[in-house]
């Protein structure tokens, strides 16, 4: 389910469609995280799961696009990491970001 990558920087198999297919990736620095790609609604659990209780630590969630696959979780992902902040690319949807990144 979980890849370790290196340089704190793990690939997150979201299970979308079939193993290995879709995946969501979790780096760290430090004690702080941030999550790209969260995948779909049906990926939350499993995102959840990668952080072993840590939250609060998640500082942001990044989507590089905005589908469905890749960025259809954050609403739902969102509501479990009480310090996150969300944003897209510029060329993304404004609804991909938190209120404080609206500009």
């Amino acid at each position: 389910m979980t890849h370790e990558l290196g340089n704190q920087t793990t690939c997150i198999d979201t299970r979308h469609l079939r193993p290995n297919a879709v995946a969501a990736y979790l780096i760290q620095e430090g004690d702080y995280a941030a999550f790209v790609n969260p995948g779909c609604c049906l990926s939350v659990p499993r995102l959840l799961q990668a952080l072993d209780d840590k939250r609060e630590n998640v500082l942001y969630i990044l989507s590089t696009h905005i589908h469905l696959d890749h960025a259809g979780g954050l609403s739902g992902i969102i509501k479990h990491l009480p310090n996150a902040t969300a944003d897209v690319h510029d060329r993304g949807h404004p609804s991909q970001r938190s209120p404080q990144t609206l500009k």
